[in-house]
């Protein structure tokens, strides 16, 4: 294959992937020509993105990406999965057990928070002192079941006592995507755009303190492979819920440090 401008055509020993199309077929076609073993890790459900392909019927389109990904996959020599789940997904379309191999993504650990970064969270997102603040880290897409989140937090909302406001629970979301128009809209609708906050994208270090100011960690994504929110998340000794699907659930131990519905 040719090489970029001012690199040089050195021999290496393995060719490692990180999803099946654009550049993994570039790395599938040089592990070929080059005889040496492809690896591949497979950390996305491809199949669960079928909404953003709208010239077909979503059925068709997901049968089309599990038949491409048994295809590619099969290539490889080895293929990291985050996840038993997702491991056993790639065995349903037909990949083969003995190239499969469960790695989950490691988490780093939690830096120092100083009470005073902490505090300021309060301040950014207009929080009051001893309100209870649920946190929800991801992309805003379609996929990350933020309605069933939004309306989950409408029904707790509506349990609370009209005559404690102070200590109303708060919704943070944290993250960017086109779903966000959609929130909004929901959270006008069911009359708790007062108590939702929209963070926006933030950096990991912008984000260390709002794990440490937050009290939950909710998450309603039944299509993780792994969810490595909920492992930055505990590591800060937040407790979690999260919907049973997906391999977010293999990661927690429901009843002690997190509730799985």
């Amino acid at each position: 294959l040719p090489l970029p401008a001012g690199y040089r055509d050195e021999p290496f020993d393995v060719v490692h992937t990180q999803q099946p199309f654009g550049i993994g077929l570039h790395g599938a076609e040089a592990a070929r020509r080059r005889r040496v073993p492809l690896v591949s890790t497979f950390h996305t459900l491809y199949t669960e993105y079928a909404h953003y392909v709208p010239v077909m019927p979503r059925v068709v389109t997901r049968r089309l990406v599990a038949a491409y990904l048994a295809r590619y996959y099969n290539r490889c020599d080895a293929v990291v999965t985050p996840s038993a789940v997702m491991r056993d997904f790639l065995l349903s379309l037909g990949v083969r057990g003995d190239r499969l191999h469960v790695v989950p993504t490691g988490i780093p650990p939690a830096p120092t928070v100083l009470p005073a970064a902490r505090d300021r969270v309060r301040d950014t997102y207009r929080i009051p002192p001893h309100a209870p603040i649920l946190l929800f880290v991801g992309r805003l897409a379609p996929e990350k079941n933020l309605d069933t989140l939004l309306e989950a937090f409408a029904r707790l909302s509506d349990t609370h006592p009209a005559n404690a406001p102070q200590s109303h629970p708060f919704l943070l979301l944290v993250g960017s995507g086109p779903y966000r128009a959609r929130c909004e809209q929901i959270a006008h609708e069911r009359g708790i755009e007062m108590y939702v906050r929209f963070a926006g994208f933030l950096s990991r270090q912008q984000l260390a303190p709002v794990y440490a100011a937050s009290t939950l960690f909710v998450f309603a994504s039944t299509t993780e492979t792994q969810g490595v929110v909920i492992g930055e998340a505990q590591s800060f000794g937040m407790p979690c819920v999260l919907m049973r699907g997906g391999g977010a659930s293999e990661f927690v131990r429901s009843g002690e440090d997190a509730m799985v519905t």
